[in-house]
């Protein structure tokens, strides 16, 4: 497809297609065509410039919400079991990565992967309740779970559009498929209890817009369609 091709597709002013041309360069115009797919498929109708250009930074916004709280999440599961088995290294079967290990336990803890820590949580199966309250009376879906958050950071990682990522994987809560917004609620629960309403709240504020930062930008609101609650 060539820029004017997407131009015709969409409704776009002259203006507009100058200040595209930056984005088209380093997102890629099939990239754009994609989105604009996507927002016609929601909104049922052909969709403008600047929608498009609202949904790439709300996906963006959303990224990076996702990518601080599983930080977080990562965190408080390497500092909870380091507060309680430093001193108590017999009390746990570690995997391979910790066990073969001579180093103070939080350093080897630092190192690893999110599969691997959430494989070492599995099993810690009398810590888990603690650790993720919910798991007291759901504790069979957990596997299924972690595995949906590992592919949702990993979508992150890569710096992938994620509003309407097929890879990501199913989870047993909200409608029990892919869609982003399960996985939100998916991740929202493995999150210490002190953090889940600050993640809902930076979620559902990444729609709103604060203006442009670069002359090139075009400001306009999030098509409604597309926004996500939790």
């Amino acid at each position: 497809m060539t820029k004017e091709e997407f131009w015709n597709s969409i409704i776009i002013s002259d203006e507009e297609k100058q200040k595209s041309l930056f984005y088209l360069k380093y997102r890629g115009i099939d990239e754009h065509n994609y989105v604009r797919l996507f927002l016609e498929s929601r909104t049922g109708r052909k969709v403008t410039y600047s929608e498009i250009a609202s949904t790439f930074r709300y996906d963006k916004r959303i990224r990076r919400v996702i990518y601080k709280f599983i930080g977080i999440l990562e965190e408080s599961i390497r500092a909870y079991v380091a507060n309680k088995y430093t001193n108590n290294l017999d009390q746990v079967e570690w995997i391979g990565q910790i066990k073969n290990e001579q180093r103070e336990l939080f350093n080897r803890l630092d190192e690893l992967t999110l599969g691997q820590l959430f494989n070492q949580i599995k099993k810690l199966k009398e810590d888990r309740k603690y650790l993720f309250d919910y798991l007291e009376n759901d504790g069979n879906w957990i596997n299924k779970d972690f595995e949906a958050i590992i592919e949702l950071r990993n979508q992150i990682s890569h710096n992938r559009f994620i509003l309407n990522n097929m890879k990501l994987k199913e989870c047993s809560i909200g409608d029990g498929n892919g869609s982003l917004w399960a996985n939100l609620l998916n991740l929202k629960r493995f999150l210490p209890n002190e953090v889940k309403q600050k993640f809902c709240d930076e979620v559902n504020n990444c729609a709103i817009c604060f203006g442009k930062k670069y002359d090139y930008q075009v400001c306009g609101d999030v098509p409604v369609e597309i926004i996500i609650n939790i």
